[in-house]
C-alpha cells in the first residue's frame, strides 16, 4: 500500500469516524425530545413520543421535524394551560420552528454557512427550554397537582403567600425537633 493509498484509506476512517460522532449527537438530541414528550401524562400529547425518532430517516426528516417541533410546544402548551400557568409562554413554539426552518435552509447552497450555525444555536436554545418545561412536571407515579382552572398564578419573582409558610411554620425555624431533622 502506497501512501496515497494509506492517505485515502485515513481519510475514509476520518469520515465514517466524524459521521458515527454526528449520529451519536442526533440520537442524544432526538432521545432528549423523546423524554421531554414521555414525561407529559398521555392526554396532553399530541404525537407518540417514539415517533420523535422518526427524524433518523433522511429527506423525510427535513418536512418532519416541522410536525415534531410544534407538537411538542402545544403539547406542553395544553397541559400548562390546564393547570392555569401561563409563564412558559409559547413552550418553545417559536423557537422550535426557527430550528426547523433553519435546517431546511441549511440544503441551500451558500446560505447554509449562516443557516447551520443559527440551527445548531437554536437548537440548544429548544432543547434548554423542553428539559426545563420537563422539569416543571410531576415525577411519573406522582399524583398531578389539581389546580383551579381559574387560579391566578403570581407573576415571576413574586412569592405565593398560601397556607404554607415555608420551614419557620408554628414551631419556629428549626421546626418542633429543635433542628434534630425531620
Amino acid at each position: 500500500m502506497g501512501p496515497l493509498e494509506s492517505m485515502a484509506v485515513l481519510g475514509v476512517a476520518g469520515i465514517m469516524v466524524v459521521g458515527l460522532i454526528a449520529l451519536g449527537i442526533a440520537i442524544l438530541v432526538l432521545f432528549l425530545m423523546y423524554n421531554a414528550l414521555n414525561r407529559l401524562p398521555p392526554e396532553f400529547r399530541l404525537m407518540q413520543p417514539g415517533l420523535v425518532f422518526l427524524l433518523l430517516i433522511p429527506f423525510f426528516n427535513w418536512v418532519w421535524i416541522f410536525f415534531v417541533v410544534t407538537r411538542i410546544s402545544r403539547s406542553y402548551q395544553n397541559y400548562f394551560q390546564t393547570q392555569g400557568r401561563s409563564d412558559q409562554g409559547d413552550c418553545g413554539y417559536g423557537v422550535g420552528l426557527a430550528w426547523a426552518i433553519c435546517v431546511v435552509a441549511s440544503l441551500i447552497p451558500f446560505v447554509n454557512f449562516v443557516t447551520s450555525i443559527a440551527s445548531l444555536v437554536l437548537s440548544i436554545i429548544f432543547l434548554v427550554k423542553i428539559t426545563g418545561m420537563k422539569n416543571l412536571l410531576p415525577l411519573p407515579g406522582m399524583a398531578m397537582p389539581y389546580q383551579n382552572p381559574n387560579a391566578q398564578i403570581p407573576p415571576a419573582g413574586q412569592q405565593y403567600n398560601g397556607p404554607y409558610q415555608g420551614p419557620q411554620g408554628p414551631q419556629g425555624p428549626q421546626g418542633p425537633q429543635g433542628g434534630q431533622g425531620f
